[in-house]
């Protein structure tokens, strides 16, 4: 009776309007309405749906109950005739509502979504009349976000990632979901990580074979039955004992449930025939004709770069994915023999780096994705063509005779013959052929280390080493041509070296590979004899790390300028420089920027001694000069024994043939003016300040006295 009441009010609110819809819903309509028996109402009035927003499963039926007021329902297109964009599309036609409720009819909204609707009706849309049903079930999608099926995370955040709108709709699916340790173990051999997998080229298409079309719970398991994927290739179920498998894999926990369908956890992944199972690195090794590209790979360190899993992403820190134009035996021997080097010679010769980086590019190329005329950029910057002509493929005129090897990380063509992408250097000099080698001790590359070599001033090449463990770069030399090897690193570069050989393969110089630092090698000299007196070690050092900035040490040998050494970045820096017997260094600290308090410089003997120690802590190194090195030699040896002082003339430093320990030593010149000189080491006597002139050089040692005449040329 209290429904009876409320109803016929008025309703001059909306609350009591509301609640007499929703005594009507529980009492009135019962027994009313038994044509319109649905899953779910939904009540109309003047300007309301009760509910106007329902959540439904799909395939479950919604009736629409008029009890006041004219109406149709609109679910396709509204008044305005735009689209609601619904998964399908619904009318029902108008009513009037009666108190004990008007069927208007029954719609079934089989299909996942929102279904939108309006009442066609005058404005009563355009003032609120409006509503949305969302067909939700709990799919597989669902039921993979949750964590209800144990170690099973990866294998089901791939499957939703790629095959989520699958997964969500209303197909009757089987997935069998690899457990976790069966992804790790996949992730590890690829040397990749868990999310930078989910790129892999080929896994959308993999995961598509891990799901069967039909829901088969575990009461349906049977041996041999073969089961379709949505790949196209059907799993094979077997039974052992009391175990069932799929493709060799053990079914371990079965039966997770959802509204459209059923999971399985598996031991192991399941891969269809036919996809990539290796990589391109892995295709090289496999192929005997390839032996030479894959050892010269190997030479440069490339091995790990082409067996990892290469990201789809550009802006991934992986490199890849790669095609690899890999030349046979038989090219590398054809070009070998063109250049008059034995394989081993080429393997190591100083094109081997920009030969083998000329066949490699950084993307995948399909011979189905070609165009004629496309070019592509090689990894050592050089520009190739590829020519399609019938079905052969040219690439730079060098026929593909093996084509689309196929791998997870690229692709790889195997060559005729070997791709003209290599520089022969200049090697034009009239001195021979000088060589720089760079190795890698653990094959790791240089990281960013970096090398310049310069002649007479000029940069011949900046090297570096990438990856791998050996490089060399070939170089013509003539007589007295000025060597200097540069380098600088942000990194304790142990392991890293250098070698200078010449025509005969005797070693100019060369920086040891245990230091943590390597050693720079200025002022080879080519086609000069070997110095007498070995290599000065000349260490910079930066308190602050940053090397001298526009500060620089000059280098004067027998008062001529040498050479200058700058210091451009690091903590420290050593410097090997070539002296002889007899001559005399001077270094001269040029004061060009700041925080000159915190650079400092150390001279080392071949010997081993410390000759000059400018590291006073914050004060500005000074310049230091006469330094005699080395102050015996055979030609000194030879004045020596017949009692003559060297060298005469002289400008600088001589040397006595007589023991100068206890002994004062004075010049007299010929007006009889006496000058008194210092001894600077063992029989060297420092004569700089006498003007040009002739003088005796006067020995009074324990009351004996011994002469030598001398000239001073300035």
């Amino acid at each position: 009776m209290l429904c009876i009441v409320l109803y016929k009010m008025e309703f001059k609110n909306s609350f009591l309007m509301f609640l007499g819809v929703s005594l009507l819903s529980c009492g009135i309509l019962k027994g009313q309405t038994t044509d319109c028996n649905a899953d779910h109402k939904i009540l109309i009035t003047n300007f309301k749906f009760t509910p106007d927003s329902l959540n439904i499963k799909p395939g479950e039926s919604v009736a629409f109950i008029n009890i006041q007021g004219k109406h149709s329902i609109l679910g396709d297109t509204s008044k305005t005739g735009a689209s609601f964009n619904n998964p399908k599309g619904f009318e029902l036609p108008l009513s009037t509502g009666e108190t004990e409720g008007v069927c208007m009819g029954i719609v079934k909204f089989e299909i996942p979504g929102i279904h939108r609707f309006e009442c066609g009706v005058g404005f009563n849309a355009d003032l609120g009349m409006k509503g949305v049903i969302n067909a939700d079930a709990f799919t597989l999608k669902d039921l993979f976000l949750l964590d209800t099926i144990p170690e099973s995370f990866l294998s089901r955040y791939a499957l939703n990632n790629y095959l989520g709108s699958t997964l969500d709709s209303t197909l009757d699916l089987t997935v069998f979901l690899p457990d976790d340790a069966a992804v790790r173990k996949i992730i590890d051999s690829l040397e990749t990580s868990q999310f930078k997998g989910l790129r892999f080229v080929d896994l959308p298409k993999a995961l598509k074979y891990q799901v069967v079309l039909g829901q088969l719970e575990y009461k349906d398991f049977r041996d041999s039955l073969l089961l379709p994927t949505l790949y196209g290739q059907n799993l094979l179920m077997t039974k052992k004992g009391d175990s069932f498998y799929v493709d060799g894999a053990l079914i371990s926990n079965t039966n997770f449930m959802a509204d459209n369908g059923v999971a399985h956890l598996v031991n192991n992944i399941l891969a269809p025939s036919g996809l990539p199972a290796t990589s391109v690195w892995d295709i090289i090794y496999m192929e005997d004709s390839l032996q030479f590209f894959e050892d010269a790979l190997q030479t440069l360190g490339l091995k790990s770069t082409l067996r990892v899993q290469a990201e789809l992403n550009e802006n991934s820190d992986l490199a890849g994915p790669f095609t690899v134009l890999a030349p046979t035996n038989r090219a590398f021997k054809k070009l070998s023999d063109a250049l008059n080097l034995t394989l081993s010679e080429l393997k190591k010769s100083s094109i081997i780096g920009d030969l083998i980086l000329g066949h490699l590019i950084e993307k995948r190329v399909e011979t189905k994705n070609i165009n004629n005329n496309q070019s592509s950029v090689t990894q050592n910057n050089k520009t190739i063509t590829f020519n399609i002509n019938g079905d052969t493929i040219n690439v730079e005129g060098v026929r593909i005779i093996v084509k689309d090897l196929l791998a997870y990380n690229g692709v790889v063509h195997i060559l005729e013959d070997v791709l003209p992408v290599y520089d022969i250097p200049d090697l034009v000099g009239n001195c021979g052929v000088w060589k720089l080698e760079i190795f890698d001790e653990d094959n790791n590359g240089w990281r960013e280390t970096q090398l310049f070599l310069e002649k007479n001033g000029n940069i011949l090449t900046e090297k570096s080493l990438p990856t791998g463990g050996y490089n060399a770069f070939e170089f013509g030399v003539d007589s007295g041509d000025l060597i200097n090897v540069i380098t600088f690193s942000s990194y304790y570069n142990t392991g890293q070296s250098y070698r200078i050989t010449d025509q005969q393969r005797g070693i100019q110089a060369e920086s040891g590979n245990q230091s943590d630092q390597m050693v720079n090698s200025m002022g080879l000299r080519a086609c000069i004899e070997k110095p007498s007196c070995g290599m000065v070690e000349i260490i910079m050092s930066d308190y602050l790390g940053q090397g001298w900035g526009l500060n620089s040490l000059d280098v004067d040998i027998n008062n001529r300028f040498y050479l200058r050494i700058p210091f451009y970045a690091g903590e420290r820096q050593v410097t090997k420089i070539p002296v002889n017997n007899g001559d005399e260094l001077d270094f001269y600290y040029n004061l060009r920027s700041d925080m000159a308090e915190y650079n400092a410089y150390t001279i080392i003997s071949p010997d081993g001694k410390k000759i000059v120690d400018q590291n006073s802590e914050f004060q500005i190194p000074k310049s230091v000069t006469d330094i005699i090195v080395c102050p015996s030699s055979s030609v000194f040896q030879d004045r020596y024994e017949k009692g003559e002082l060297y060298p005469n003339p002289s400008s600088n430093v001589v040397y006595l043939p007589i023991d100068l320990k206890s002994a004062e030593i004075y010049a007299v010149d010929i007006t009889g003016k006496k000058t008194n000189l210092s001894i600077k080491v063992d029989q060297a006597v420092n004569v700089s300040k006498l003007p040009s002139g002739i003088y005796y050089i006067t020995v009074n040692k324990t009351g004996k006295y011994y002469q030598y005449p001398l000239v001073i040329q300035r």
